[in-house]
């Protein structure tokens, strides 16, 4: 993780998505075209078609380990720059990691902003053009 610190700016927004699916690599393109941030995405295994896009760095936690380590992995990555005054805005991609974070929000939200249900779906399929 090393390099993934230097790369992250002081006061900086991280956008960190959890899950893989068609919706998370959307999302990580939208943020990246609206605000040229770099997404970090937290899921069992990296996509051989997403896999090469530029506005992703992938943290692979292997379904099988179980959710107890998905939550020391999230809450390592939030505590190694906790001294970097940057907000971490955590957005769950599938319907089993929004369960996730609502199982673990209470650990989480020292460390994250937690996108709530309609701010998911907002997200994940943009905002509506008035």
């Amino acid at each position: 993780m090393q390099f993934i610190e230097s790369e992250i700016l002081a006061g900086e927004l991280v956008p960190v998505l959890l899950g893989q699916s068609v919706e998370t690599n959307e999302t990580a393109k939208r943020i990246f075209r609206r605000y040229r941030l770099i997404s970090h995405v937290f899921c069992e295994k990296k996509p051989r078609v997403f896999g090469l896009t530029f506005c992703t760095k992938y943290h692979i936690i292997r379904h099988a380990a179980g959710e107890g380590l998905m939550l020391t992995a999230l809450l390592d990555f939030a505590k190694r720059l906790a001294n970097a005054d940057v907000i971490y805005y955590l957005i769950p991609c599938t319907v089993d990691y929004a369960n996730f974070v609502w199982r673990y929000h209470d650990e989480l939200e020292p460390y994250y902003v937690i996108a709530d249900w309609q701010e998911m779906q907002r997200v994940w399929y943009g905002e509506e053009e008035s």
